[in-house]
């Protein structure tokens, strides 16, 4: 005859080793990038790309181009469904027959994955005198708005 016993086992174990095959699942990063120009300046962003990085080092791509953002418009660019660490942006603008880039990166506090970066092409509010001296200046800034 055998003697049962109510001994209790505790198994420690991760949620990976009970789970291998499930990743978390993370809302995508969103970059909103808007023309926020006066109509009349006629300002068109005609491509804009976000490169994300993600927590696990990998990173990709969004990119939209040709296309015609006109004042009052935007473009959203899209991450993979993993965590951001790290988001750089970049639009072309046409404004005038001269072509102008303007650029950005985000980057999350420790701990946190991003979820919506925004961005808006506006006038700028100051510029280097030495640009207005050689006329390369753009009166145009892209401003983080969230």
């Amino acid at each position: 005859m055998s003697k049962q016993t109510n001994a209790k086992v505790k198994i420690k174990a991760t949620p990976s080793d009970l789970f291998p095959a499930v990743l978390p699942a993370y809302t995508p990063c969103k970059v909103v990038l808007s023309n926020q120009t006066p109509a009349s300046w006629g300002a068109t962003i005609e491509g804009a790309l976000a490169d994300f990085t993600y927590l696990d080092g990998s990173t990709s791509r969004d990119s939209r181009a040709p296309i015609t953002v006109r004042a009052g418009d935007s473009v959203t660019l899209v991450s993979l469904p993993k965590c951001v660490v790290k988001a750089y942006w970049a639009i072309n603008v046409r404004m005038d027959g001269k072509t102008y880039l303007f650029d950005d990166t985000g980057i999350t506090p420790p701990g946190k994955c991003a979820l919506y970066w925004e961005g808006g092409l506006k006038p700028a509010a100051a510029a280097p005198l030495k640009e207005f001296e050689e006329g390369i200046s753009s009166p145009l800034e892209l401003v983080r708005t969230a």
